[in-house]
């Protein structure tokens, strides 16, 4: 570049940075909408309709998600039974995970999890979602008063990762969720 050209560039990369910040900006505050539209839907339904397809479509698109499910716990068979979901599709997922043993599960209430399709193993459940084309998950195991209540599982076909913030937006809906559940 020559000298004069100097000038006209920095103002140029000035612009270009400031447009950036903008977008990022606009972008935090339209998943912040969407964090609370979903915690709105949740806190104001009169008779909480767990298994709305509507209510599980705002969770998802809260944290980023393409897909969510909602298990509620039966103590009594010690399993998680699906309560609804929003896979968007009519594939084997629903069917294969109507209900599941909470081996494992039950005493683990807590963070979201998440991790990678494809650092599950290859057989099995985790490969029917990765042919699915769930590459990324995430869990939240839903507890009230110490006892789980349920289990609310996302998913995303792109190979990204959900952010500690997406993850937290899990475990926040996933409290209010919760509270429905023992509303229920």
């Amino acid at each position: 570049f020559e000298a004069p050209d100097v000038p006209a560039l920095s103002l140029f990369a000035a612009q270009l940075r400031s447009s950036i910040e903008i977008a990022q900006t606009i972008e935090g505050l339209e998943r912040r909408n969407s964090e609370l539209e979903a915690v709105r839907s949740i806190a104001t339904a009169a008779e909480p309709d767990l298994g709305s397809r509507a209510l599980l479509e705002r969770i998802a698109r809260a944290t980023g998600s393409d897909a969510a499910a909602l298990h509620r716990f039966d103590p009594d068979l010690g399993e998680f039974l699906l309560v609804g979901e929003a896979w968007g599709y009519r594939g084997p997922l629903p069917e294969r995970w109507r209900r599941f043993k909470a081996e494992g599960l039950a005493g683990i209430p807590g963070p979201a999890m998440a991790t990678s399709a494809a650092a599950l193993p290859a057989e099995g459940d985790a490969h029917t979602l990765a042919a699915e084309g769930f590459k990324e998950l995430a869990t939240v195991v839903l507890s009230g008063e110490g006892k789980p209540t349920g289990f609310l599982s996302l998913g995303r076909r792109s190979e990204r990762p959900l952010s500690p913030a997406e993850l937290r937006t899990a475990e926040f809906l996933g409290l209010q969720v919760s509270c429905m559940l023992e509303r229920a």
